[in-house]
């Protein structure tokens, strides 16, 4: 019990840290998202946890606004549908910041 109480106390600590650390590389990489293409600078998507509950996952967006909503696998050519620098932004993982709020 004890053990959960304080890896929530940690991840949360350590969120916030990295939150206001990142705040200003985040501006940068949302303003640079809007010069490259239109559209939101966020992705959002429902995911589950473990226990089956809802929760809104936040990305940087890395693909065209237009982009099919499929799987990548289903798609005859995925890589055609993501930015100049969402590429960037997914070898680097830059990506999975905004993760940091939920």
């Amino acid at each position: 019990m004890y053990q959960r109480v304080i890896k929530r106390v940690a991840d949360f600590l350590i969120s916030l840290v990295l939150v206001v650390l990142l705040f200003i590389p985040g501006l940068i990489v949302a303003l640079v998202i809007k010069l490259d293409s239109k559209g939101p600078v966020f992705f959002k998507q429902t995911r589950y946890t473990k226990d089956t509950r809802p929760f809104t996952m936040i990305k940087f967006r890395t693909m065209v606004t237009d982009a099919p909503i499929q799987a990548a696998g289903q798609i005859q050519n995925p890589k055609q549908y993501i930015t100049k620098f969402g590429r960037i932004l997914r070898e680097t993982s830059i990506d999975e910041l905004p993760q940091l709020l939920n």
